[in-house]
């Protein structure tokens, strides 16, 4: 089901002070592309062996799929009294990839409270685990953050580790 909501409909949900989640719909292929065309970015994505950028429609195939999956968000940092989209963000069992595609916005906990909101949402619809399909070896920073959530290795990837949370336990 495509969250492809009427604005006058759309939801947000608080994750703190000042990030907010709401759901992404395929007009956010627009706003995602800058991120996913930023080289940098990309590589900590799941376009390891990648040499060029993304184009409009492969952002927009992506959105398609994990609009299918399952709850795909746009995350947006309040700053200077206006709601800014920073990165995505998707709620599956099978995976749950999160990219802060502005790297003005890296290291700062966004990405760690994001998670921190959809494990609890991920308890109350009912998920028994969260995987991480791969976090690529090189990229330190969310491990470690996968880490420091709960998530245990469970097992090596070509590129890194597939990780898990179990929720039942």
């Amino acid at each position: 089901m495509e969250n492809n909501l009427p604005f006058s409909d759309i939801k947000y949900y608080p994750v703190a002070d000042n990030i907010r989640l709401r759901p992404a719909t395929l007009n956010d292929v627009e706003i995602a592309l800058p991120w996913y065309q930023d080289m940098e970015v990309l590589k900590y994505t799941a376009a390891i062996e990648r040499d060029t950028p993304y184009d409009r429609e492969t952002v927009r195939s992506m959105y398609q799929y994990l609009l299918k999956i399952g709850e795909c968000y746009i995350i947006e940092i309040e700053k200077d009294s206006t709601w800014l989209p920073i990165g995505d963000v998707t709620l599956s069992e099978e995976t749950i990839p999160i990219v802060i595609g502005r790297k003005e916005f890296w290291g700062r906990g966004i990405a760690k409270n994001v998670l921190l909101y959809l494990i609890q949402r991920a308890k109350d619809i009912g998920y028994t685990r969260i995987k991480a399909q791969e976090i690529y070896d090189f990229n330190t920073r969310s491990l470690s953050l996968f880490r420091s959530l709960g998530f245990k290795e469970l097992q090596k990837t070509e590129h890194g580790i597939e990780m898990e949370l179990r929720l039942d336990e």
